[in-house]
């Protein structure tokens, strides 16, 4: 083993031995925040790949082997994504157990989902197998004992969607189980994926990037296939970037797959470093990748995303667009006032409030997480015209409320209000106007529930 290689594992062991609490602060001092990335503009007029009639804008592999008693609720959270235009494809990798057979035999019946079996090859030839199939524009690996939030899909498809520039998306990890934390996973960055792996293997990325890059190493079946995978990807330029919000729940468990691998780090890192010698060891390769990157702005950003089929219609919904620092507390009376008739989405415009290391509403968006500013009123807009809005409502929003221009040139228009605190001046423009009191009763409501039951 050279020296280069020593080096780097006594650095990651040291870094494994600290308790899981300090670890964040511990990379922290070791890998200093970077400045934010000013990377070079080239306009896109349309996306580089548009979507296919009929074909699924995101495909999600799942790999099973053994897991029939989490499968279900994997599945689950990928029906209930906001976005809609998906298809599961389940690997089978010779699974032995009674449960998981049992659970894949009914889903060969229901026959709503791609099932795939084939001997055990291990998890990422399970992978490899699914990436195949897929004719999605996106591929998103799940595992099957993991589970995603309703707005993971859509959201990690609209920054790349927004930001041709990049190749794969992804979030925070919730951590349950034998273990509840926040892993705050980072940016694709290869000076740091040399030392951890800070890429989550839920991550959705463009199918033609990972089928340039040859798919997940059959040969790393017992682990860490997903950190070789990323550096491979970084390495040919493609960059990645992370939603700063809790949308992946990773289950921890005594037999989850990560456990094990971590006791044979030495010997599957090893693996990852011949591989990948070349980015280990010169600085001017991962420099030059650095540079490379560039912001890819497409001008319609939605081109793929505004087939209203694309998202569920069945509930009516009220969007309330606050500003970057507006506090979230009169959605709470909103949503009170909605009751069962229809639901809140909440729209976070503007510049993203605070440093992004307290979690974000996993239902609403935080548009400064996901979209450029230029996009944050088209984005209001697409909501409108894709989804069951009823109404559009901006808490004090200031003479020229984000979105209002845009919403103005729809055909069919919501109705359009403004939510103010109480003593607030009351805006001009929109006609429906609520105004938030002292004791969080909200004047003007009855306007509203009286539109949502027209």
């Amino acid at each position: 083993m050279s020296f280069a290689v020593t080096r780097l594992l006594i650095l990651q062991q040291l870094v494994l031995m600290i308790p899981k609490g300090l670890k964040e602060t511990v990379r922290t001092v070791l890998f200093p925040p970077r400045e934010p990335l000013a990377a070079p503009v080239e306009w896109l007029d349309a996306p580089p790949v548009r979507r296919q009639e009929r074909q699924p804008l995101v495909s999600v592999v799942i790999p099973c082997y053994n897991y029939g008693r989490f499968l279900d609720e994997a599945i689950a959270s990928v029906r209930a994504q906001t976005l809609r235009d998906v298809e599961i494809i389940v690997v089978d990798d010779g699974s032995t157990d009674g449960v998981t057979h049992e659970v894949l035999g009914t889903l060969e019946e229901t026959g709503d989902v791609i099932l795939v079996r084939q001997e055990n090859q291990g998890a990422p030839a399970a992978r490899n197998a699914g990436l195949r199939l897929a004719t999605g524009l996106y591929v998103c690996c799940l595992d099957a004992d993991d589970t995603m939030e309703p707005t993971y899909l859509e959201k990690c498809v609209l920054l790349m969607e927004g930001n041709a520039g990049v190749s794969l998306a992804y979030s925070w990890l919730r951590v349950t189980g034998s273990e509840e934390r926040i892993w705050r996973s980072e940016s694709l960055d290869l000076d740091r994926l040399r030392y951890y792996n800070h890429v989550s293997i839920s991550a959705v990325f463009r199918r033609e990037a990972g089928l340039s890059g040859g798919g997940f190493c059959a040969a790393m079946r017992e682990g860490y296939e997903d950190w070789e995978f990323w550096l491979r990807l970084g390495a040919e330029g493609h960059r990645g970037e992370v939603i700063p919000e809790p949308l992946v729940n990773y289950r921890r468990h005594p037999a989850a797959f990560m456990n094990r691998a971590r006791k044979r780090h030495a010997e599957l890192f090893d693996h990852i470093y011949r591989r990948n010698r070349e980015v280990f060891e010169d600085a001017g390769v991962r420099r030059t990748v650095r540079s490379g990157y560039r912001d890819r702005p497409v001008v319609d950003p939605f081109a793929n995303l505004d087939d209203r089929r694309q998202y569920d219609q069945d509930v009516p919904m009220v969007v309330l667009v606050l500003s970057g620092d507006a506090p979230p507390e009169p959605a709470e009376r909103i949503t009170r006032t909605l009751g069962d008739g229809a639901s809140l989405c909440l729209v976070r415009a503007g510049k993203a409030a605070g440093s992004g290391r307290s979690p974000a509403r996993a239902d609403g968006y935080t548009l400064g997480h996901i979209l450029a500013a230029d996009f944050h009123g088209p984005f209001i807009r697409h909501l409108a015209m894709t989804r069951p809005v009823r109404a559009v409502l901006w808490l004090d929003p200031g003479p020229e409320p984000v979105g209002w221009d845009e919403l103005s040139t729809l055909a069919e228009k919501p109705l359009l209000g403004v939510v103010t605190l109480s003593g607030e001046a009351q805006p001009r423009g929109p006609g429906l106007r609520l105004v938030l009191r002292p004791d969080g009763s909200l004047d003007g409501a009855e306007s509203l529930v009286a539109a949502l039951r027209a």
